[in-house]
């Protein structure tokens, strides 16, 4: 899957609840033109009042051989490898 729109940045929404446009829950995942890339639960709207988190699972449980930049666990506390 591929999303371009000439030289501006770009934008993935995934919905887990829609009313309309101005109102729902979203992950949306970017790229910005600065080449800073995002994850992040979003909420649009009065209806949509709460906290939203985000998840992460599956992370290895020692850094050894990961390269500097990826998340790992260490203990239960999730921790950018140097």
């Amino acid at each position: 899957m591929a999303q371009t729109g000439g030289t501006n940045g770009q934008e993935f929404r995934l919905y887990g609840n829609y009313t309309n446009a101005t109102n729902g829950r979203r992950l949306a995942l970017g790229m910005s033109n600065s080449g800073i890339g995002y994850i992040r639960p979003e909420q649009v709207g009065p209806s949509t009042n709460g906290t939203n988190f985000l998840y992460i699972s599956g992370l290895p449980a020692t850094n050894t051989g990961l390269p500097s930049g990826v998340l790992w666990n260490s203990n239960g506390t999730v921790v950018v490898n140097p």
